[in-house]
C-alpha cells in the first residue's frame, strides 16, 4: 500500500439498546471500550483502506459470563480485508483455477492493494472446506476426458497418482502412494492393484470418464477397464513420440554408420545435424528450415528422407485428430 493511499472512516451506529449475544438479556447500551483498525479493500482508482470503528458494550446482566461483547459492524473479528477482496481472490483462485502468485500480482496491477500468498491460501482452504470433495468435484465441472498419471516431487520420497481433466487442464485429485511403489520396480503399481483403487475412488466421487489418456505402462488399460468397461483409452503423445524419435535416432545412427567407408562427408554432415533432423518442425528457426531443404534435396530416397517425411505425418496425425 503506497503513502498516497486514501482512508475512509466507517463509524459504528451507537444504539440505545442492545442485546447480549451470550446470554441474550436485552438492556441499555452502556460503553464498555472502543478500538480502530485498518481493512483492506479493492478499488481501481488508487489504493483504499477503510479505518473500522469497533464499540465494545458493557453487560449489565450479573449473571453473564462475559463482561463484555462487540456491537456488530460488518467486520468479524480481526478481519483485515473486506468480503469483496476475499470473493475476488477465491473468484481467481477457483473460477478462474489461477495460482496464489498470479493473483497476489493482479492485486497490485488492477487493484491497487496487496495480498500476500500464506493469505490468499488460507482463504482457499478456508473456503473449500464448506464443501465436500462430491461437491468440490462437480463445481469444477469435469468434461469427461481423464488424464491419469504417477508423479515424484523434487522433495518428496514418494510418487502421487494425479487425475487431471484434459479439457479444463485442471488437477482433479492427486492421491499419495505408499513407499513400497517405484516405477522402475518389477511390476510396479500393478503389483498391489493402487490405480485400480484410484480409479474407484475416482468414480465415487461422481467421476466418470469416456476417454482417459495415460502413459504407455501396462497397468493402466488393465485396471481401468476393470471399474469402466466401456472407456477410451488413449496413450499420451509425449510417451508415443518419445520412443518414436528413439527408433529414428538409433536408424539415423545405423544408416550414418553404413557411410563411413563410403562417403565421409555425408558420415560427419548427418552427425553435424542430426539434432536438427529429430527436432519439433514448430520449434525450427529460419535458418534450421533452410538446412532441413538442403538435407531433403541432399538426402533425396535415402532414410534421412524418410525419417523428415515420416516426422511430419506423425505431427499431422496429432494435430488433426478429432477424438479423444
Amino acid at each position: 500500500m503506497g503513502k498516497e493511499a486514501r482512508v475512509k472512516v466507517i463509524k459504528s451506529r451507537v444504539p440505545k439498546w442492545v442485546i447480549c449475544p451470550f446470554c441474550g438479556v436485552k438492556q441499555p447500551f452502556k460503553k464498555e471500550r472502543g478500538n480502530w483498525r485498518m481493512v483492506k479493500d479493492i478499488n481501481l482508482d488508487k489504493s483504499l483502506l477503510l479505518k473500522v470503528q469497533t464499540i465494545y458494550a458493557k453487560c449489565l446482566n450479573p449473571h453473564c459470563q462475559r463482561n463484555s461483547f462487540a456491537l456488530p459492524n460488518g467486520f468479524e473479528k480481526y478481519q483485515r480485508a473486506t468480503d469483496r477482496f476475499k470473493q475476488e481472490a477465491l473468484s481467481g483462485l477457483i473460477c478462474d483455477n489461477s495460482t496464489l502468485p498470479r493473483v497476489a500480482k493482479r492485486f497490485n496491477r488492477i487493484f491497487n492493494t496487496t495480498g500476500s500468498k500464506s493469505t490468499l491460501d488460507r482463504w482457499k482452504r478456508k473456503e473449500a472446506d464448506k464443501y465436500d470433495f462430491k461437491q468440490i468435484i462437480s463445481k469444477l465441472g469435469f468434461g469427461g476426458i481423464l488424464c491419469i498419471d504417477e508423479y515424484k516431487p523434487k522433495r518428496s520420497k514418494t510418487y502421487d497418482l494425479i487425475a487431471s481433466d484434459r479439457l479444463t487442464e485442471r488437477i482433479l485429485y492427486l492421491e499419495n502412494l505408499p513407499k513400497i511403489y517405484s516405477p522402475k520396480a518389477k511390476g510396479g503399481i500393478v503389483a498391489k492393484g493402487l490405480v485400480e483403487d484410484f480409479a474407484y475412488k475416482l468414480k465415487d466421487f461422481g467421476l466418470n470418464p469416456f476417454g482417459c489418456i495415460v502413459d504407455l505402462a501396462s497397468v493402466y488399460p488393465k485396471q481401468l477397464k476393470k471399474v469402466e468397461p466401456g472407456v477410451i483409452i488413449q496413450f499420451d503423445y509425449f510417451h508415443i513420440v518419445k520412443i518414436v524419435y528413439w527408433y529414428l535416432k538409433n536408424a539415423i545412427k545405423s544408416f550414418r554408420v553404413s557411410l563411413r567407408e563410403t562417403d565421409e562427408v555425408a558420415y560427419s554432415d548427418i552427425w553435424k545435424h542430426k539434432w536438427r533432423i529429430l527436432k519439433n518442425f514448430d520449434k525450427l528457426s529460419l535458418k534450421e528450415h533452410l538446412i532441413l531443404e538442403y538435407l531433403m534435396k541432399r538426402y533425396k530416397a535415402t532414410l534421412i528422407e524418410k525419417v523428415l517425411i515420416f516426422k511430419e505425418q506423425v505431427r499431422d496425425i496429432f494435430n488433426l485428430s478429432q477424438t479423444p
